[in-house]
């Protein structure tokens, strides 16, 4: 059962959330051939301070793409 987990600093309204999630799961359906009810997303909304220290704790063999912006630099 694939899941798939979204950390962003907060600011984004419900009815965007929601277009990213749905938005994610469509693409790892098409991408895994699995049934839609097997896909779950969640989100995290992490602060713009403690962006650095979060990302810091995802271990590199987790980290697929790892961004290369300050966290004042994004939205």
């Amino acid at each position: 059962m694939p899941h798939i987990a979204i950390a962003m600093i907060p600011g984004r309204d419900e009815a965007t959330k929601q277009r990213l999630a749905e938005r994610m799961r469509s693409a790892l359906i098409d991408e895994l051939g699995v049934p839609e009810n097997w896909v779950s997303v969640s989100l995290h909304e992490i602060a713009r301070e403690n962006w650095q220290d979060v990302m810091e704790q995802t271990g590199d063999e987790a980290m697929l793409i790892r961004a290369n912006i300050q966290p004042e630099e994004g939205r």
